[in-house]
């Protein structure tokens, strides 16, 4: 199967809208580039209120998002996460808009959904929640925390926590010698009936499908800062003869790999985005994008690690940045190694 996407008048006026909205806000902190993007509808569903109407044109704008604010275009994706679970398993009436909502699936040491440790229990006034969750450094900028949890039942819920709610501390784990700080959220609480905001349903595929698109997305944007960062590095330095570097052959098949690993990652993203909105959403497709997109993404960034050598690793270089989150990209929403698995299990089923 062949997929060649040329994006229309519509979608790439979508993809001015959020190049001027993100280069507007270039200088400012994320908590405050993201409480402009949410004003002006980025994270929301796609609706005709929104800056684009369709998934596609939401693909395309965290794309430009994430090429200068990867952190803010993160969050954006919790946001959409968040609407999708109140619309498709939940109350949308109460979904707020105006709150930054972290999303808390992702547990230390569980790989599966039908694993998780955190468990809900009825009491006679409510629920008590009480588990672990891995936290990003992003999340702390939530307003309020969506926690998924099992009940006694086995039923999948996800609870609506505040800040307060949830206690958050740190674990030191070494690795090769580096003590490496983890952020866990730390769960024991009662809360009243009207927490439970949504119990997962036959909807959640969908939402999956959704968040994994978007994911892949965001990780689109991070790879295409790395590439466009060692073209102009290539092109700046010079070697021993004095020529640009980007004049040799190994740089130029360098560079050309970079390019056609991100652009064969962004037909199968969009391919994903235009299947949704073609009602014909598949998580199979998802799956793919989000894993060939976020290893895209951490590929071509440490490859420009190479081309900028030094300044690569410069604790005070912005690419530092661009490096983590392409990496923490693969492990969003799951490990690629995870999903992997799921994508395998699809084939089977193909066959």
């Amino acid at each position: 199967m062949v997929v060649q996407f040329e994006l229309g008048s519509k979608h790439l006026e979508n993809k001015k809208l959020a190049a001027e909205a993100i280069q507007a806000l270039k200088g400012k902190n994320t908590k405050e580039i993201v409480a402009e993007l949410m004003a002006k509808s980025y994270g929301s569903i796609p609706s005709d209120k929104a800056l684009y109407n369709d998934y596609l044109g939401l693909a395309v704008s965290l794309e430009e998002i994430a090429k200068v604010s990867p952190e803010a275009a993160s969050i954006l994706v919790d946001q959409l996460i968040a609407a999708e679970l109140y619309t498709g398993c939940g109350n949308s009436s109460d979904y707020s808009s105006r709150e930054v909502y972290a999303v808390l699936c992702a547990e230390p040491g569980i790989a599966n959904l039908s694993k998780l440790g955190t468990k809900a229990s009825k009491t006679s006034s409510g629920w008590h929640v009480e588990g672990k969750k891995q936290i990003r450094g992003e999340h702390l900028t939530a307003d309020k925390y969506l926690v998924y949890a099992v009940d006694e039942a086995g039923k999948t819920r996800v609870f609506c926590l505040s800040e307060n709610n949830i206690g958050v501390t740190q674990q030191v784990k070494e690795i090769a010698g580096t003590n490496i700080n983890i952020n866990i959220a730390e769960i024991n609480v009662d809360l009243p009936e009207n927490s439970c905001i949504a119990e997962i349903n036959n909807n959640m595929e969908q939402i999956m499908t959704v968040a994994r698109t978007m994911v892949a997305a965001v990780a689109l944007g991070i790879g295409h800062s790395a590439v466009v960062a060692s073209i102009n590095v290539a092109k700046e330095v010079k070697g021993a003869d004095n020529q640009s570097i980007s004049a040799t052959q190994s740089m130029q098949f360098t560079l050309a790999d970079m390019y056609s690993e991100l652009e064969a990652s962004r037909m199968l993203t969009y391919y994903s985005a235009d299947l949704i909105d073609s009602k014909k959403s598949n998580i199979k497709y998802a799956t793919m994008a989000k894993v060939k997109s976020t290893d895209t993404a951490s590929s071509v960034s440490l490859q420009a690690l190479q081309v900028l050598g030094t300044l690569g690793y410069l604790a005070n270089n912005e690419f530092a940045d661009i490096l983590r989150f392409a990496v923490d990209s693969q492990t969003r929403g799951g490990t690629n190694r995870t999903q992997r698995n799921q994508i395998y299990q699809h084939l089977l089923a193909k066959k």
